[in-house]
Order: C-alpha cells, then structure tokens, then sequence
C-alpha cells in the first residue's frame, strides 16, 4: 500500500545503453575482481571458483591417483590372461613329471625283477641255455626301456624349468611396466596454468 510508480529515466529506455553498460562492468569485473581458475594440464581439470590451490592441488593428485590406479588394473588384466596360459602350462608339466617318474619307477622294478628272475633261473638250472638267453635280451630291452623313462623325466623337468622361467620373465615385465606408471610425475607437484 502506498506504493507508487515513477518514468523510467531516459538512458534505461535506450536499448544501446545495456550493450554499453555490459562492456563496461565486464571491464570492472576483470580490473577489480578478476576469478582466477588454475587449470592442471595433465589431469586437464580446472580448479571451482572457490577452491584454493593447495584443495585443487589435493583434488588433482586424488584424479591422477585413480587415473594411475585404472591404468595399473588395465595392466594386470592384460596380463593375467597370459600368466594364466603359461600357469595352466606349468600345472600340465608336473603332471607329466608326475606321470614320467611314476613310469620310470615303474620300469625300475620291472628290470629289477627281471634282472632277479633271470638269475635265478640261470643259477637253479631250470631254463635250457637258450632260454635263459633269451630271458638276458628281454632283461637288456627292459633295462633300455628304464633309461628311455628316466630321460623323458629330464625332458619333462626341463620344459617345466623353461616354463618357470617364461613366468618370471612376464612377471618381472610386468612389474617394470607397473613402475613406469609409478614413476610418472607427481601431479601435486606439476605446474599449474591459470
């Protein structure tokens, strides 16, 4: 109540006005209150209007922690899958080692007894001389056979080693890489632009 209206002043009805009054407060604001943002180059993140540096320095540093963090899961997972195959790889060399030596042991015994048998027979007299030939040659094959088992257990230990070695090559590969990302530089540290 009681309210009333007055003319509007000449320059508010000029429509040039505002366009010059906006020049001129854009020209105030940047003399007398200019907002400075900083702006990290290497996270490319820019600083909010009320954020010191040291917050925006934290805030960079905790982007490029989870940048480095992302690139490090990337890695590991590129190189799970070929761990993985040289591990599968190394599970099926023990179980040939397994298998080798149990068949070489096996071989062992078989020319042990043989061995056994044969002069036992020649001794007690039982066999004809042909026989206990024959039961020699078939003793020589088997202690043959014995050393054939015993080297395909070195062939075996062998692939295994070289498996091994393949793994910690990988391994060690990838741990460099791991340290690469590490060692780039601190973003806390980094220049700021304004």
């Amino acid at each position: 109540s009681g309210a009333s209206f007055a003319e509007v002043p000449d320059p508010l009805a000029d429509a040039g006005s505002y366009a010059r009054w906006e020049k001129a407060l854009k020209k105030w604001l940047q003399a007398e209150r200019p907002l400075v943002l900083l702006r990290s180059p290497e996270t490319k993140i820019t600083s909010r209007p009320d954020e010191d540096e040291r917050a925006f320095r934290i805030r960079v540093g905790q982007v490029a922690r989870e940048a480095r963090d992302a690139q490090k899961e990337a890695l590991r997972e590129r190189y799970a899958k070929k761990l993985k195959t040289i591990q599968d790889r190394m599970d099926r060399a023990e179980d040939a080692i397994a298998r080798e030596q149990a068949q070489a042991s096996q071989r062992k015994m078989d020319t042990v007894v043989r061995v056994g048998t044969t002069l036992l027979g020649a001794f007690l007299g039982r066999r004809s001389a042909r026989s206990t030939m024959s039961a020699v040659g078939v003793t020589a094959r088997s202690a043959g056979r014995a050393s054939k088992e015993a080297s395909d257990v070195r062939r075996a230990e062998e692939k295994l080693d070289t498996l091994k070695a393949d793994y910690a090559d990988l391994d060690a590969q990838l741990q460099r890489e791991m340290d690469d990302i590490d060692l780039q530089a601190d973003p806390s540290q980094a220049t700021l632009e304004t």
